[in-house]
């Protein structure tokens, strides 16, 4: 029960983002889907259904603790308009509603997330047309990873584990953090915190 045991090490890992996104690109590596959350069925551990692992739905940037035990009360939905009809405003706002959409947990009612957003009552509307790239940028948004794809896919870098110890290596990743201090002789250097789709 592969999907079972990563779903396991998920959970394990979860505290840790850069052990996270390791144990995610070896489920990649395997095979095995690791799904948007999904309204109905995530909880608040990665959750292992039909060969897939579900993102957690307790993950989600603004889904707090209120607000997801509303929404797991009131379960199934079938729509997004009906995750706001049963749910009461004051837990469940538009910005929680919005990161939901955001990182799938509707695509069961419209893959296309803009329309799913457009249908929120909000002064502004979104004009942009649905495109993977503008996924990667809504799950990164509301998950804090790219979930489905990642934007260094297409250029095939290999893991840095690939590669022997004393040879050179080409690497790509989003910079996290820019730190800097000064070492014994005084000299400035200089720390670069990057994400890799491997970690």
């Amino acid at each position: 029960y592969p999907d079972h045991f990563y779903a396991s090490v998920m959970n394990h890992q979860c505290d840790n983002t850069n052990e996270l996104a390791e144990a995610m690109f070896r489920v990649k590596q395997k095979k095995i889907n690791i799904s948007p959350p999904d309204i109905n069925l995530s909880t608040d551990k990665f959750v292992a259904r039909g060969g897939n692992i579900y993102y957690k739905l307790s993950a989600i940037k603004d889904v707090g603790d209120s607000a997801y035990v509303r929404i797991l009360e009131n379960r199934p939905y079938n729509s997004v308009q009906d995750l706001i009809n049963k749910t009461e405003k004051r837990y469940v706002r538009t910005n929680v509603v919005s990161a939901l959409i955001k990182a799938g947990c509707f695509d069961f009612e419209n893959k296309n997330r803009v329309l799913l957003l457009n249908q929120l009552d909000v002064k502004e509307k979104i004009h942009d047309d649905w495109n993977d790239k503008l996924k990667m940028a809504y799950e990164k948004e509301s998950i804090g990873f790219y979930l489905t794809r990642h934007p260094l896919d297409e250029f095939y870098f290999e893991p840095l584990n690939s590669f022997n110890n004393n040879s050179n290596a080409l690497i790509a990743g989003e910079i996290i953090s820019v730190t800097s201090k000064n070492d014994k002789k005084d000299n400035l250097m200089g720390f670069i915190e990057i994400m890799t789709q491997y970690g």
